[in-house]
């Protein structure tokens, strides 16, 4: 189950977040932009119950970290992140309960935590057989 809130967007964060933003994501530069007038982010709370990583690679500097949550109860969370979320030890995802933080029209991220024991990786094939419900993209930025 994802449970959501909102907060409003700091001084800092309406100053820091328009720098941010690569030069060449034009459509997404001005959903962000809409989302700092706006002043909301959108906070995501949930729990991971099954975690897969949908990266070729070990992540950056080459590739963002790519994670594909079960929350339970039919939803699925996909987060793409270059800074957040990292793995644990053993390549286990960092922590069961996890905390997002995104704009909302661009779902572009500013932060992301998870605390608790972390979650071992299932495997691809294991992702390939879920049928995939509901689907919140927290983030899918570059």
């Amino acid at each position: 189950m994802i449970r959501t809130h909102t907060r409003r967007l700091t001084d800092e964060e309406r100053r820091s977040i328009p720098r941010k933003l690569p030069w060449f994501l034009f459509d997404r530069r001005r959903k962000v932009r809409r989302d700092v007038e706006r002043g909301e982010v959108e906070v995501l709370t949930f729990t991971a119950r099954r975690v897969w990583t949908v990266m070729t690679c070990d992540g950056p500097p080459c590739c963002p970290m790519r994670w594909f949550i079960d929350t339970g109860g039919g939803d699925f969370v996909s987060i793409d992140s270059w800074e957040w979320l990292g793995f644990a030890p053993d390549h286990h995802f960092p922590g069961g309960e996890v905390t997002v933080e995104r704009l909302p029209e661009s779902n572009w991220l500013i932060t992301a935590a998870a605390s608790g024991d972390p979650v071992p990786m299932l495997p691809q094939e294991d992702r390939d057989a879920v049928e995939f419900q509901t689907v919140h993209h927290a983030s899918d930025v570059l």
